[in-house]
């Protein structure tokens, strides 16, 4: 894959826009508080809700969805055409999420609003199926780290389900391995959620971590 000067800039903008850690300004001007210093000091949409309520964190939800679809919307248009440039940007999105350029690369969330955002732009049908099982599972077992994970996983089984159908909406090739290999770094992120799962200490949404332990 050859970069040239456009490519590059679609990535760094991809970059930039998925570092804006939107919990992080919004938890300081809602409250004046950090999230990095609470709960589990994640910058992500649960942490935002147990700590600043859930109206003012949908906002935070909307814009780290946002981001990472703009930074696949704006590398088409700087590259029309070119699949690996929007792919690139949208893990640049991703990447600047979790390791965030504000913060000097750390306290950044955990991937999964962003990806969401570069995949309902990358590959909406596949996205959406993900969407519905993820929202199915989020309200079953009132774990958003379970509910994470299984859209992770089911993201890549719809996407090869398409691909060995032939659907008109299978992914390519190249979206498909960046969708197993998002999948793979959003479960990463998630390795100490797996280990209070675990343990029994993991905390279901809409209650604090104060209450759960309680």
């Amino acid at each position: 894959m050859h970069m040239n000067g456009w490519d590059f800039l679609a990535v760094v903008i991809g970059y930039v826009l998925g570092s804006f850690p939107t919990a992080y300004y919004t938890g300081l001007a809602v409250k004046g508080v950090d999230l990095r210093t609470v709960g589990s000091g994640n910058l992500g949409f649960t942490n935002a809700w147990r700590t600043l309520g859930l109206w003012i964190s949908l906002p935070v939800l909307a814009i780290d969805i946002a981001k990472g679809a703009a930074a696949v919307s704006i590398a088409r248009t700087l590259a029309p055409g070119m699949d690996w440039t929007a792919i690139a940007a949208g893990l640049a999105a991703i990447l600047g999420h979790n390791w965030t350029l504000f913060l000097g690369f750390r306290g950044g969330g955990k991937g999964v609003a962003a990806s969401a955002g570069v995949f309902l732009a990358l590959a909406p049908v596949s996205c959406t199926i993900t969407l519905v099982v993820f929202t199915i599972v989020l309200f079953t077992t009132k774990y958003m780290s379970i509910a994470s994970m299984t859209g992770a996983a089911t993201m890549v089984t719809v996407m090869l389900a398409l691909r060995m159908m032939e659907a008109r909406y299978a992914p390519s090739t190249e979206v498909f391995l960046f969708a197993c290999l998002a999948a793979a770094m959003l479960i990463y992120k998630h390795k100490t959620n797996i280990k209070r799962l675990m343990n029994g200490t993991e905390t279901r949404i809409g209650r604090k971590k104060e209450e759960a332990s309680s």
